[in-house]
């Protein structure tokens, strides 16, 4: 940041050490307004110097309709009698008429016109301001007088040169100037190839800011008169006033994308949106013959949001947002150039020539402030880009490691299942037969037949809720939503509890269509009418209700007359492998429950313990009927 402002300052420094030394100096310069335009060079002349107000550093009236006469007197100094160039700047103005006394005719004066409304062809001399050639003398005091009317703002500097010295400092002045605006071309270009592989919007718009503030600087700067239009000067006059209505709208766009104002900014955001549309809409005032009325409106609102833009710049820079000090130091040079130029313009104090050229070097500054404040920001969007891409990379790559071991774990179930189940299997069929085989079989030989029975149910249903936990587990990435009756997943279901068709009461409502994976919710209303029927006395019934809610959620309650749950414990048994101590001789393992709230969870539910009106718990297991839409894209 402090490169960029050393450079600044340097290249202003080097615009006011133009070489000055063969300058002579006017200061003998006043003013006189004439407001409706009725005076004459032969009323004027005749005036008293009373009758009009010195100022010494050059006219500054800002933007007025009114015609300016001005009296300006010189003489050569000692031994430089002669041909001298009276420089005027700048080169926006239209009509410049030069009143020199005519010798021959003593009291007659010779009129001699210049400004941008006339073609480039008729100046004196090929330069981008204009030029008088005047004849001044050692031992004689001259006197002239000029009279601007111009519909840009009545600005006007002069300079008395030697016609001998005056293209040596032109041709440094051109210097200069052709390395600024080369310079802005140059980040142009730059900036053009980089959105073409970018593609970014904010990088767009600050290419459409560098292009108008380098073809308004090209019109100020009186290159677009002298090369590339010289004989429109109508034209160029239209060219340069739309081109710095251009520049404002293109620089509340682009500080609104950068400044970082959005849509939840209720204050700033119409504020920048006003800075960019509001020069647009008023471009219609150039061809009307109003642009001095229009433009003294566009810079006063410029003026109000430069410091704006500063208090917002220091805002986003205490935020450490990428870019921040970039930005104070664009939008300082914004300000500082704004200010200069518009004092300038609207004749708020006197100048030089190095202030003739601050509003240049202060749009190079904001330029390369704003290149280096996007700069950062877009390095530090595509770290964070790559951050993003490596963190999916690793998602990526740490979900296809858990699928492949829940597929190496569903084969291990699988196999383990087979092995075990075909044995259990044969030992409940040996039971069987050895009851149906051996006669007059004793009561303790029933008896421990139907542990034998009991001992390979109890087994078969411990694997029975493993390859279901492993179903849930992998149907977290790969649900089966369809869309399903729900009275037919409820009786999937109960079919499947041999103690149904004795205690299950199911109380359902009217049958509701719901996008489900049907096997997930059977097994976990099956869990549910389990759990109920386990802690439940064995001759007591079970209820299952089913309700519909404001016509979106399925409510399932199971209710049981058993012993309830602790309110302290309603959490922690839908924990994996979690038991209730006081029920540890009830058969199970700690699964049942944790398996209902993993399926209800992928049906976008939920499942709570509640207290029983009768005594006992309720079990509601509530889930909306398109649960499965965001992940399968069924239309329900």
């Amino acid at each position: 940041m402090f490169k960029t402002m050393f450079w600044i300052a340097l290249l202003l420094a080097l615009f006011a050490a133009l070489p000055s030394s063969a300058q002579l100096k006017v200061n003998d310069i006043s003013m006189r307004e004439d407001r409706g335009g009725t005076d004459s060079i032969a009323t004027v002349a005749l005036l008293p110097d009373s009758a009009f107000v010195p100022i010494p550093n050059g006219l500054s009236a800002g933007f007025t309709r009114s015609v300016h006469w001005l009296r300006v007197k010189a003489q050569a100094p000692q031994g430089a009698s002669g041909d001298w160039w009276l420089e005027i700047h700048p080169g926006y103005l239209d009509e410049i008429r030069l009143y020199a006394p005519d010798p021959a005719r003593p009291g007659q004066f010779i009129e001699r016109r210049t400004g941008d409304i006339f073609p480039f062809s008729q100046r004196e001399s090929p330069y981008r301001g204009f030029l008088f050639r005047v004849t001044l003398t050692e031992n004689e005091l001259h006197t002239f007088h000029i009279r601007l009317q111009t519909t840009s703002t009545s600005l006007m500097m002069l300079k008395i040169w030697p016609v001998t010295h005056f293209y040596a400092a032109v041709f440094g002045e051109y210097a200069l100037l052709g390395a600024a605006l080369g310079l802005l071309t140059i980040i142009l270009l730059i900036n053009l190839i980089y959105w073409w592989h970018q593609r970014d919007s904010v990088i767009l718009q600050y290419i459409a800011y560098i292009a108008a503030a380098l073809i308004n600087s090209i019109f100020v700067q009186g290159f677009a008169a002298q090369f590339l239009l010289p004989d429109s000067p109508a034209l160029v006059n239209d060219l340069q006033n739309v081109s710095s209505f251009l520049m404002t709208a293109a620089a509340g766009r682009l500080y609104q994308s950068v400044l970082m104002i959005e849509r939840r900014h209720l204050l700033l955001r119409p504020l920048y949106i006003t800075m960019t549309a509001l020069p647009l809409l008023l471009m219609v005032a150039i061809p009307l013959g109003y642009f001095t009325e229009a433009q003294r409106i566009v810079i006063a609102y410029a003026m109000f949001m430069t410091p704006v833009s500063l208090l917002r710049s220091l805002q986003l820079l205490r935020h450490s947002i990428a870019g921040g000090a970039a930005l104070v130091v664009a939008t300082m040079s914004s300000v500082v150039a704004i200010a200069l130029a518009t004092s300038q313009l609207l004749g708020f104090f006197s100048h030089n020539f190095a202030i003739l050229h601050a509003f240049l070097i202060g749009i190079i500054g904001n330029v390369i402030a704003l290149h280096l404040a996007i700069g950062a920001r877009t390095r530090a969007e595509k770290i964070l880009h790559q951050k993003m891409a490596a963190h999916a990379q690793q998602s990526e790559t740490r979900a296809e490691s858990e699928m492949r071991a829940r597929e190496e774990q569903a084969n291990f179930i699988s196999m383990i299942t087979h092995e075990i189940k075909t044995p259990l299997s044969s030992i409940a069929a040996a039971a069987d037969a050895m009851e149906i085989l051996v006669t007059n079989v004793s009561a303790d030989v029933t008896k421990r037949l139907d542990r034998i029975r009991k001992g390979v149910l109890r087994v078969n249903s411990i694997f029975d809720r493993y390859l279901q936990m492993d179903r849930a587990d992998n149907a977290r990435l790969l649900p089966n939503f369809q869309l399903h009756s729900l009275h037919d997943v409820i009786e999937r279901a109960a079919l499947q509890h041999p103690d149904s068709p004795n205690r299950l009461r199911v109380h359902p409502t009217q049958d509701v269509d719901l996008v489900c994976d049907a096997d997930l919710l059977a097994t976990a209303i099956l869990n549910i009418i389990d759990n109920a029927m386990k802690y439940s006395p064995a001759d007591e019934p079970v209820d299952l209700t089913t309700a519909l809610v404001h016509g979106e959620q399925i409510v399932i309650e199971v209710i049981d007359s058993g012993p309830g749950i602790h309110v302290d414990q309603r959490e922690t048994i839908f924990h994996r492998y979690i038991r209730s101590p006081e029920h540890v001789s009830v058969p199970g393992i700690g699964v049942g429950l944790s398996l209902v709230r993993t399926i209800a969870a992928i049906h976008h539910g939920s499942v709570t313990a509640l207290d029983s009106d009768g005594g006992g718990a309720r079990f509601r297991f509530t889930l909306p009927l398109s649960g499965g839409n965001e992940m399968s894209g069924i239309d329900s």
